[in-house]
């Protein structure tokens, strides 16, 4: 009789209870193991980020060298350095950003005064000789506005239209065309369109996933367009694609005057 009634007190409350206590204790140790993991992952991104601060500021002095080095050389070469000094501008600027975000929170819009032709501006002229190598037509359209200012995160919203920029040119192609507009009525709007392969309904909402589409194919890291939504949604605004008759991809980037 005894081993029967020791299995009756084994499947009884006492066994419910030990039971609960397991799977409190399987979560608290998955909890702490993600916990860690996070830990890590931020430690990593802290370190990566003062390691990078190093070979940028060289790469800045060498600029300023490589000035004085070409004080006499034509246009074009001055055109290339100037780039070349924008581009290094801009990954300090970077640096920067994301060490702020990483103390304060990440993709924390900062509120400060943009002019967004300016911006436009910048950005196109830095990505045209890489469109005239790649036989890719880039061109700018803001409708005749001298300035569009408006209360946004310059840093991010550089890397935003940078990243579509990019993307629309490796799918424009030898011989594609790439516009970018910009208008503002009620909101800002500004367009990226391209006259490459469209992309397909029931996948344009599915590319600004993380990871989305052939990443080995096209040589990305797959998180472009999803940095992109969380940046322009980070501003109140909504990053979408649509297409017209002229032009079979249009990236849509509509952003209030003031970052929310």
């Amino acid at each position: 009789m005894e081993p029967e009634t020791e299995q009756r007190i084994e499947s009884g409350p006492s066994a419910r209870v030990s039971s609960i206590s397991l799977a409190a204790r399987a979560e608290r140790i998955r909890s702490e193991r993600a916990h860690s993991a996070a830990a890590a992952q931020l430690e990593f991104i802290q370190l990566a980020l003062h390691d990078l601060q190093t070979p940028v500021a060289v790469l800045d002095l060498s600029m300023k060298l490589l000035e004085d080095d070409l004080a006499g050389a034509g246009p074009e070469a001055l055109a290339t350095l100037r780039g070349a000094e924008r581009a290094v501008r801009r990954i300090q600027q970077y640096i920067d950003h994301l060490v702020t975000s990483e103390r304060t929170g990440s993709l924390r819009p900062r509120r400060e005064r943009v002019d967004l032709v300016a911006l436009l501006k910048d950005i196109v002229a830095d990505y045209s000789p890489h469109a005239a190598t790649s036989g890719v037509a880039l061109g700018l359209d803001v409708s005749g506005a001298q300035s569009l200012v408006m209360i946004a995160d310059q840093t991010l919203l550089c890397r935003v239209f940078q990243n579509v920029i990019e993307n629309s040119l490796r799918h424009a192609g030898k011989g594609g065309r790439v516009l970018v507009e910009a208008h503002a009525g009620a909101a800002v709007e500004v367009r990226v369109c391209n006259d490459g392969p469209g992309i397909p309904r029931g996948d344009r909402e599915t590319i600004f996933e993380k990871y989305s589409g052939n990443v080995a194919e096209h040589g990305t890291t797959g998180i472009g367009l999803f940095f992109c939504r969380l940046a322009v949604a980070a501003h109140g605004g909504t990053i979408s694609v649509h297409d017209t008759p002229s032009w079979p991809t249009c990236f849509v980037v509509r952003l209030p005057f003031s970052a929310t």
